[in-house]
């Protein structure tokens, strides 16, 4: 009898040490029994987690324990994928068909997930609406409009840099915060990329690193402010250096003999000042 009580015991701590479960569930219509995977989207690697073939009516369920609020990647073996951010104890709960796996998603039962959702929506629409200014652009590559195109495209930026920045602000304490602070309007530019949105990251780092200190994601965006604001002060002192007068002053002084001696007529030799 002892024997299996610390037989019990070992799981039960073994089982806390790996954290809550959480649970992902849901229905996927017309998915054909398909594979859906669950990933864990790490900050180098994406750690396969769990997988379940979807049952006839389209069901399933994947699980996980964590520690830490974590990202994670649901999708069918393609790129399309639902991103989700889930507390220990979550338990979500995902509606969406075949056809619109990838964007048209109801989700419940994880706040965090809800706010990628949002996050997601809002840039796709900012990106469609640039999408539209480009092709007019390419249809008239010479003609008076492009000045116009480039008008309504810095303001099309900007006011996705204001939803970003105004998230960030309201959520703070979220790690949502940070998929928004990294979000790319394309491949190579990000939406917050200036250097005052240096000063946002490091107040969102402060905040979450006294939240979720273990968190890597943190642990991660700590470094990233440090190392931003390191490359900023360079900067400064690098324009600094720039801007300084590149020669020294004139220095016009008499030498042991009563001769006026200019320091400019001994450019190019080894000169020692002494002052007293």
């Amino acid at each position: 009898m002892k024997k299996f009580s610390w037989f019990f015991f070992v799981v039960l701590l073994l089982s806390c040490s790996r954290g809550e479960q959480i649970q992902v569930r849901g229905i996927i219509d017309n998915g054909d029994r398909q594979m859906i995977y669950l990933d864990e989207q790490g900050l180098t690697e994406i750690r396969k987690v769990d997988s379940t073939r979807l049952q006839k009516n389209g069901s399933f369920v994947l699980k996980d324990r964590i520690l830490v609020p974590t990202f994670y990647n649901l999708h069918l073996g393609n790129k399309s994928i639902i991103p989700l951010l889930i507390h220990p104890g979550d338990r979500v709960k995902i509606g969406t068909d075949l056809m619109n796996f990838p964007s048209g998603y109801e989700l419940s039962g994880s706040e965090e997930s809800i706010y990628l959702l949002e996050l997601n929506r809002r840039m796709a629409r900012t990106r469609k609406s640039l999408d539209s200014l480009s092709a007019i652009l390419e249809e008239n590559p010479d003609g008076e409009m492009q000045d116009g195109i480039q008008t309504a495209n810095e303001k099309i930026i900007k006011a996705q840099r204001r939803f970003s920045i105004k998230f960030v602000l309201e959520h703070m304490n979220s790690m949502a915060a940070i998929y928004a602070l990294y979000q790319k309007v394309d491949n190579n530019n990000f939406i917050l990329n200036t250097n005052r949105d240096i000063q946002l990251l490091k107040i969102t780092s402060m905040a979450l690193d006294t939240i979720y200190p273990e968190s890597e994601y943190v642990k991660s965006l700590v470094l990233d402010a440090a190392n931003l604001e390191q490359v900023l002060r360079s900067r400064k002192w690098q324009n600094l250096m720039k801007s300084a007068p590149s020669s020294l002053p004139e220095i016009r002084l008499p030498d042991p003999y009563g001769d006026t001696i200019a320091l400019s007529s001994l450019k190019g030799k080894v000169v020692l000042l002494s002052f007293w």
